[in-house]
């Protein structure tokens, strides 16, 4: 058995591999604080970007280094063990993944070197491409199934930074605009994307995929743009207590208070 993990020198060398993959990530989920709270608190367009820009760097590094920071942790406790009764995927406590090979269905290397392994039932291992003796790694990998190189990457990686941008949009549309034509169809297809994303993470098996989890991002900051929509179509009234028509119409129909003894 062979247990692969992340050398020190490696997870150094991953630093700036992570910021470049998830700076894309970081601008839009800036934004997406960022724009809303410029239109709720700043009227004034020289204030707005003179207090705007400072908060909006501010946002961004904070988002950059969560992220980072929470990839890196994940690195660091990668274990991946390879033998002839498969392979064993341990991240953290709370993930355990095994496939035999028997049940690879699939392995793929997909554009940045990584592999990724699928089994039954949506099973997927992905294997990073900066793991220690990574070249061993493809031996071992070939000896239990043949390696598709000329595949496309899967959808959930190919269209990532697209759907990210897609949901920052519809957010943005909705919580932003006062036009109701703009926000119905931005709430039109953030359904349709809802159900794309819930498509997706049923197809894929493993709850605690961290892709997946990716995933449940959309569905959770689409709904809430939604609930936005729902909250600007219903009108005010809707939310108070009805008057009886016979107060109403008639308010002199209740008696007068007694006076005071």
């Amino acid at each position: 058995m062979t247990r692969y993990r992340f050398s020190e020198s490696q997870l150094k060398k991953s630093t700036r591999e992570l910021f470049l993959a998830y700076a894309p990530s970081g601008i839009v989920l800036s934004i997406m604080v960022f724009v809303p709270l410029m239109v709720m608190l700043f009227h004034n367009p020289i204030s707005s970007w003179a207090i705007g820009i400072p908060i909006f760097l501010l946002v961004f590094g904070y988002m950059m280094v969560r992220i980072i920071h929470h990839q890196q942790a994940l690195m660091k406790s990668y274990s991946l063990e390879v033998s002839d009764a498969g392979m064993n995927l341990h991240i953290k406590d709370n993930l355990y993944i095994d496939i035999s090979p028997m049940e690879i269905k699939e392995i793929t290397k997909i554009k940045n070197g990584d592999f990724l392994v699928t089994g039954p039932d949506g099973k997927q291992i992905t294997i990073p491409h900066l793991l220690d003796n990574a070249g061993n790694l493809e031996q071992q990998l070939l000896a239990m199934s043949p390696i598709n190189t000329h595949k496309k990457d899967p959808l959930n990686l190919r269209y990532r930074w697209t759907m990210l941008l897609l949901t920052a949009v519809f957010f943005l549309s909705i919580i932003v605009s006062d036009n109701k034509i703009v926000i119905v169809a931005a709430s039109l297809l953030a359904i349709a994307q809802i159900g794309f994303v819930l498509y997706q993470i049923w197809k894929i098996k493993n709850l605690r995929y961290a892709p997946k989890r990716g995933l449940w991002f959309h569905v959770i900051v689409l709904s809430a743009a939604l609930f936005t929509t729902f909250i600007k179509f219903v009108p005010d009234s809707a939310f108070t207590p009805v008057k009886s028509h016979r107060s109403a119409n008639n308010p002199s129909s209740y008696p007068p208070p007694n006076p005071a003894g």
